[in-house]
């Protein structure tokens, strides 16, 4: 079983590069020394048994989304982790018919997934006709760890 507190401290390793102390040696789990990124996929079905490119959208113009992993990309609060600004996936040149954004998926830039939402603003699911860019606002993509206590 895991404990709240742990749950949030994973969150905020993966999402901020945060050190998780009194694990392995006095200093604990490090952060990377380079944090890097992490890179956001908009599906339009569960990608739960793929990876960042299993039903990703497909338009003209569409691309992932990279966020830093620090606090200024990500707030983890109360074993959520959410997008501090606003997700712009890129504006749909195309015509064809529309794809709508059921899921976004988290991963480490390899194309494998560490997280996935859904899409809840609108319920259901963001559609994306032509000429427009696919916007999941600020705290909309939120990722939980669930606590075991």
């Amino acid at each position: 079983m895991k404990s709240a507190s742990f749950a949030n401290a994973i969150l905020e390793h993966i999402f901020q590069n945060a050190d998780i102390t009194g694990i392995g040696d006095a200093g604990g789990l490090l952060g990377s020394e380079t944090a890097g990124t992490l890179t956001v996929a908009a599906h339009t079905a569960n990608p739960s048994a793929g990876n960042q490119s299993t039903s990703v959208c497909n338009y003209t113009g569409y691309a992932n989304v990279t966020v830093a992993r620090s606090s200024a990309g990500w707030d983890v609060t109360n074993n959520v982790a959410s997008n501090i600004e606003a997700l712009e996936f890129g504006m749909r040149e195309d015509s064809g018919a529309a794809q709508v954004i059921t899921h976004v998926s988290v991963g480490p830039g390899d194309g494998s997934i560490l997280y996935i939402c859904e899409v809840t603003d609108p319920e259901s699911g963001l559609s994306v006709t032509e000429n427009i860019n696919p916007t999941i606002p600020a705290g909309s993509a939120t990722f939980t760890e669930e606590p075991d206590a």
